[in-house]
């Protein structure tokens, strides 16, 4: 359980360094798949899983699949955090760029 998704999730930064987006989403939509089944959904973890997969998607300019990642995240944030809190702020961040990015296209 959480001894691999955390394994997962190291392998994933390292791949995600070196730039190979297809084996990011990959790592990542397979820690996800193991944290979801072993959490509640509103875990801060799975809020931070699919804001990893987000970022996996915006490198290959998926923007689309990108904003719909990191709206799931920031409802979790939401419910899990108070309204202030700075990682509902990052997110909040990260989705403008996406649409701005989107917009840009």
């Amino acid at each position: 359980g959480a001894c691999l998704v955390r394994a997962l999730w190291g392998q994933a930064l390292s791949i995600g360094e070196s730039g190979n987006a297809g084996q990011l989403k990959s790592l990542l939509q397979r820690a996800l798949a193991i944290q979801e089944r072993a959490c509640s959904p509103d875990q801060r973890t799975i809020a931070e899983i699919l804001d990893s997969i987000a970022g996996a998607y915006g490198k290959i300019c998926d923007y689309e699949q990108q904003k719909s990642l990191l709206q799931r995240a920031l409802a979790i944030q939401e419910r899990a955090l108070p309204s202030n809190h700075p990682e509902i702020a990052a997110t909040l961040d990260s989705l403008a760029r996406v649409f701005f990015a989107a917009w840009r296209l």
